[in-house]
């Protein structure tokens, strides 16, 4: 019996990961914002849901993801993890916000 090469969960659109790479590349610079920051200035566009609708076009139940991702802020911070920071590869990496880029706040007293 052969087995295949990939088991488990497909990954997602590239053409929708590398579209959602290009954006927040473009708010980083355009903005000066964090990688994190440029992804949730990009969820707030109305585009956005154009972008998931393509990301989510294999899914039977796609308008529940869908949905989820426009009202549901926590799954917009697990997509991001998973799909956009963790499989950065090549120029992607770009993407990711070096430690020393941070922006620093001012400690409460």
């Amino acid at each position: 019996m052969v087995k295949s090469e990939r088991t488990g969960r497909p990954t997602g659109n590239s053409f929708v990961i590398n579209l959602i790479h290009t954006k927040i590349l473009v708010y980083r610079r355009r903005y000066k914002l964090t990688a994190w920051n440029a992804w949730n200035k990009l969820a707030e566009q109305k585009a956005f849901k154009d972008l998931m609708k393509e990301f989510y076009k294999g899914k039977t139940n796609k308008d529940y993801y869908i949905n989820r991702m426009l009202n549901n802020k926590e799954a917009r911070n697990k997509f991001y993890i998973n799909n956009i920071k963790r499989k950065a590869s090549g120029i992607q990496t770009l993407n990711i916000t070096k430690t020393s880029e941070y922006t620093r706040r001012k400690k409460r007293k």
